[in-house]
């Protein structure tokens, strides 16, 4: 130790014997500051210097892609925009020549009665414009896509009211324009029961289990009444957990403002009237839950849903 370092070491004592806390701390801020700020300084700069020559490295690149899109750009999405719509024709050409083939076949009495429920989404015993619009919305049906809706209705309403029974239906599901849509609607409904399925199965909570009644519910309704009056008895009677019960409510009444909803048709309150036809005592307190708002919150809700 050298004798100037001493005198350093001395001048540092000193200063902190004869300055208050805070101007202790004053001094010592420069010491601990200097070298992460410099330290930080020289990260930056190294960080820097490898984004420029990263960025120098990739630029022609960069630049050639930018030479395709403006010469390419207008010519590549025209070609994909044609090449989408001879798709739509040609898979439309092979589905109106393969119903040809196969002519009606058997079980097209079976397939009638378990589509016409599907396509009458109002539930009125009819088929409407908006029935075939929400059955495009909700089975992806893009050949019921547009005014197809009108057209085939006014195309197949014998009696002018605006709207198919099932003998009028019966013609519409032989449209050439749109092949195989009893079978298509029947794939689809499938599709989305077995993903319902698939969540029911995998949930854990108890609000996942009522979440995946609530889409079953939204599908079966549209087909199947009794199944509602099934499902209305065992959630009023007392045998499920009155918390499970109330959980399933709160979520069929947010199923109603949902635009992916399975159904058009209003769940919370199909099911809800079955219970409280049924089990009006246990409705009532299943109600009355709900509508307490610690109860609502501890469950994971929302308190401005409530």
């Amino acid at each position: 130790v050298t004798d100037a370092s001493l005198q350093a070491h001395q001048e540092k004592i000193s200063l902190l014997q004869a300055n208050p806390v805070v101007e202790h701390a004053s001094a010592l801020l420069p010491m601990i500051l200097g070298p992460v700020e410099e330290a930080a300084a020289k990260g930056m700069d190294l960080v820097i210097e490898q984004l420029d020559i990263f960025l120098e490295k990739i630029k022609p690149t960069l630049l050639l892609i930018g030479q395709w899109v403006v010469k390419f750009g207008d010519k590549i999405q025209a070609g994909i925009e044609a090449f989408s719509l001879t798709l739509d024709k040609v898979q439309k050409i092979f589905d109106q020549l393969m119903a040809k083939l196969r002519g009606t076949g058997e079980g097209k009495d079976i397939m009638l009665q378990q589509t016409f429920n599907l396509f009458d989404v109002s539930g009125t015993q009819f088929v409407t414009v908006q029935d075939l619009m929400d059955v495009c919305r909700l089975y992806s049906i893009s050949a019921l896509e547009g005014s197809k809706p009108l057209e085939l209705v006014t195309m197949y309403d014998a009696d002018g009211d605006e709207q198919l029974s099932p003998a009028e239906f019966e013609l519409l599901v032989d449209d050439e324009s749109i092949p195989n849509s009893m079978s298509i609607v029947l794939r689809m409904y499938a599709r989305r029961l077995s993903e319902v399925a698939g969540n029911v199965a995998a949930a854990r909570m108890r609000d996942e289990v009522s979440g995946g009644l609530v889409q079953y519910l939204q599908l079966v309704c549209a087909k199947n009444q009794t199944k509602v009056g099934w499902v209305a008895d065992a959630l009023g009677n007392a045998s499920l957990p009155i918390e499970f019960t109330t959980n399933v409510m709160g979520q069929m009444c947010l199923a109603e403002d949902d635009p992916n909803k399975l159904s058009t048709k209003s769940i919370g309150e199909m099911v809800v009237q079955v219970m409280y036809h049924l089990h009006p005592h246990h409705t009532l307190a299943c109600l009355d839950l709900m509508a307490n708002t610690s109860y609502w919150i501890s469950e994971g809700f929302d308190a401005l849903d409530q």
